[in-house]
This record gives structure tokens, sequence and C-alpha cells, in this order.
């Protein structure tokens, strides 16, 4: 299969992320397959309408969803490294006294 351009590799990673995340959420939950006779048939659906190219879905997603996400979690890391060296610090200048 050969592609035709970087970005249509780029769409293919985002989609094979979405069903990964997907997949993942299969395994937690079990109780929602139970309650809802179609899920299987609203998954496909969903990952059919995420695979073509003409809805674009794939993309937005990425935008609307993980993008903001991988934003939120980056400063949430840089927040607690910050918090972690300033206590490393606090903490080497207190035994530094002692």
């Amino acid at each position: 299969m050969e592609m035709d351009s970087r970005y249509d590799v780029f769409l293919w990673l985002l989609y094979w992320m979405c069903f990964g995340m997907l997949s993942i959420a299969d395994f937690y939950a079990k109780r929602i397959m139970n309650i809802v006779p179609l899920y299987w048939l609203f998954k496909t659906c969903i990952l059919l309408y995420l695979m073509v190219p003409r809805t674009n879905a794939i993309h937005n997603l990425y935008v609307a969803i993980v993008i903001p996400a991988v934003a939120a979690i980056e400063d949430f890391i840089m927040n607690y490294d910050v918090k972690v060296n300033k206590r490393r610090r606090n903490t080497t200048v207190d035994e530094a006294d002692v």
C-alpha cells in the first residue's frame, strides 16, 4: 500500500490512535456493552465515519479533542515539575544549614 503524502500517513496515524483508544475503552466499558444492544454497530459506524476522507472527521477530532488534551496534560506536568524542583531546592538548602 503506497501513501500519496505525509498528510495521508498523518491521517492514518490519527485513525489508528482513535481505534486504539476505543479498544481500550472496550476493555473498561463491559457494562455499557451489556446495556446497549447495538454497541458494536455504533462503534463500527463511528470508525467508518472517522475513516471517510470527505468528512475530514478524524482531523476535526484531533483539533477539537487531542490537541487541547495534550496541552492540558503538558501544563499539568510542567507545573508538577516546577513544584518538585522548588521542593528539592528548599530541602537542599535546609539540609545544608544543619
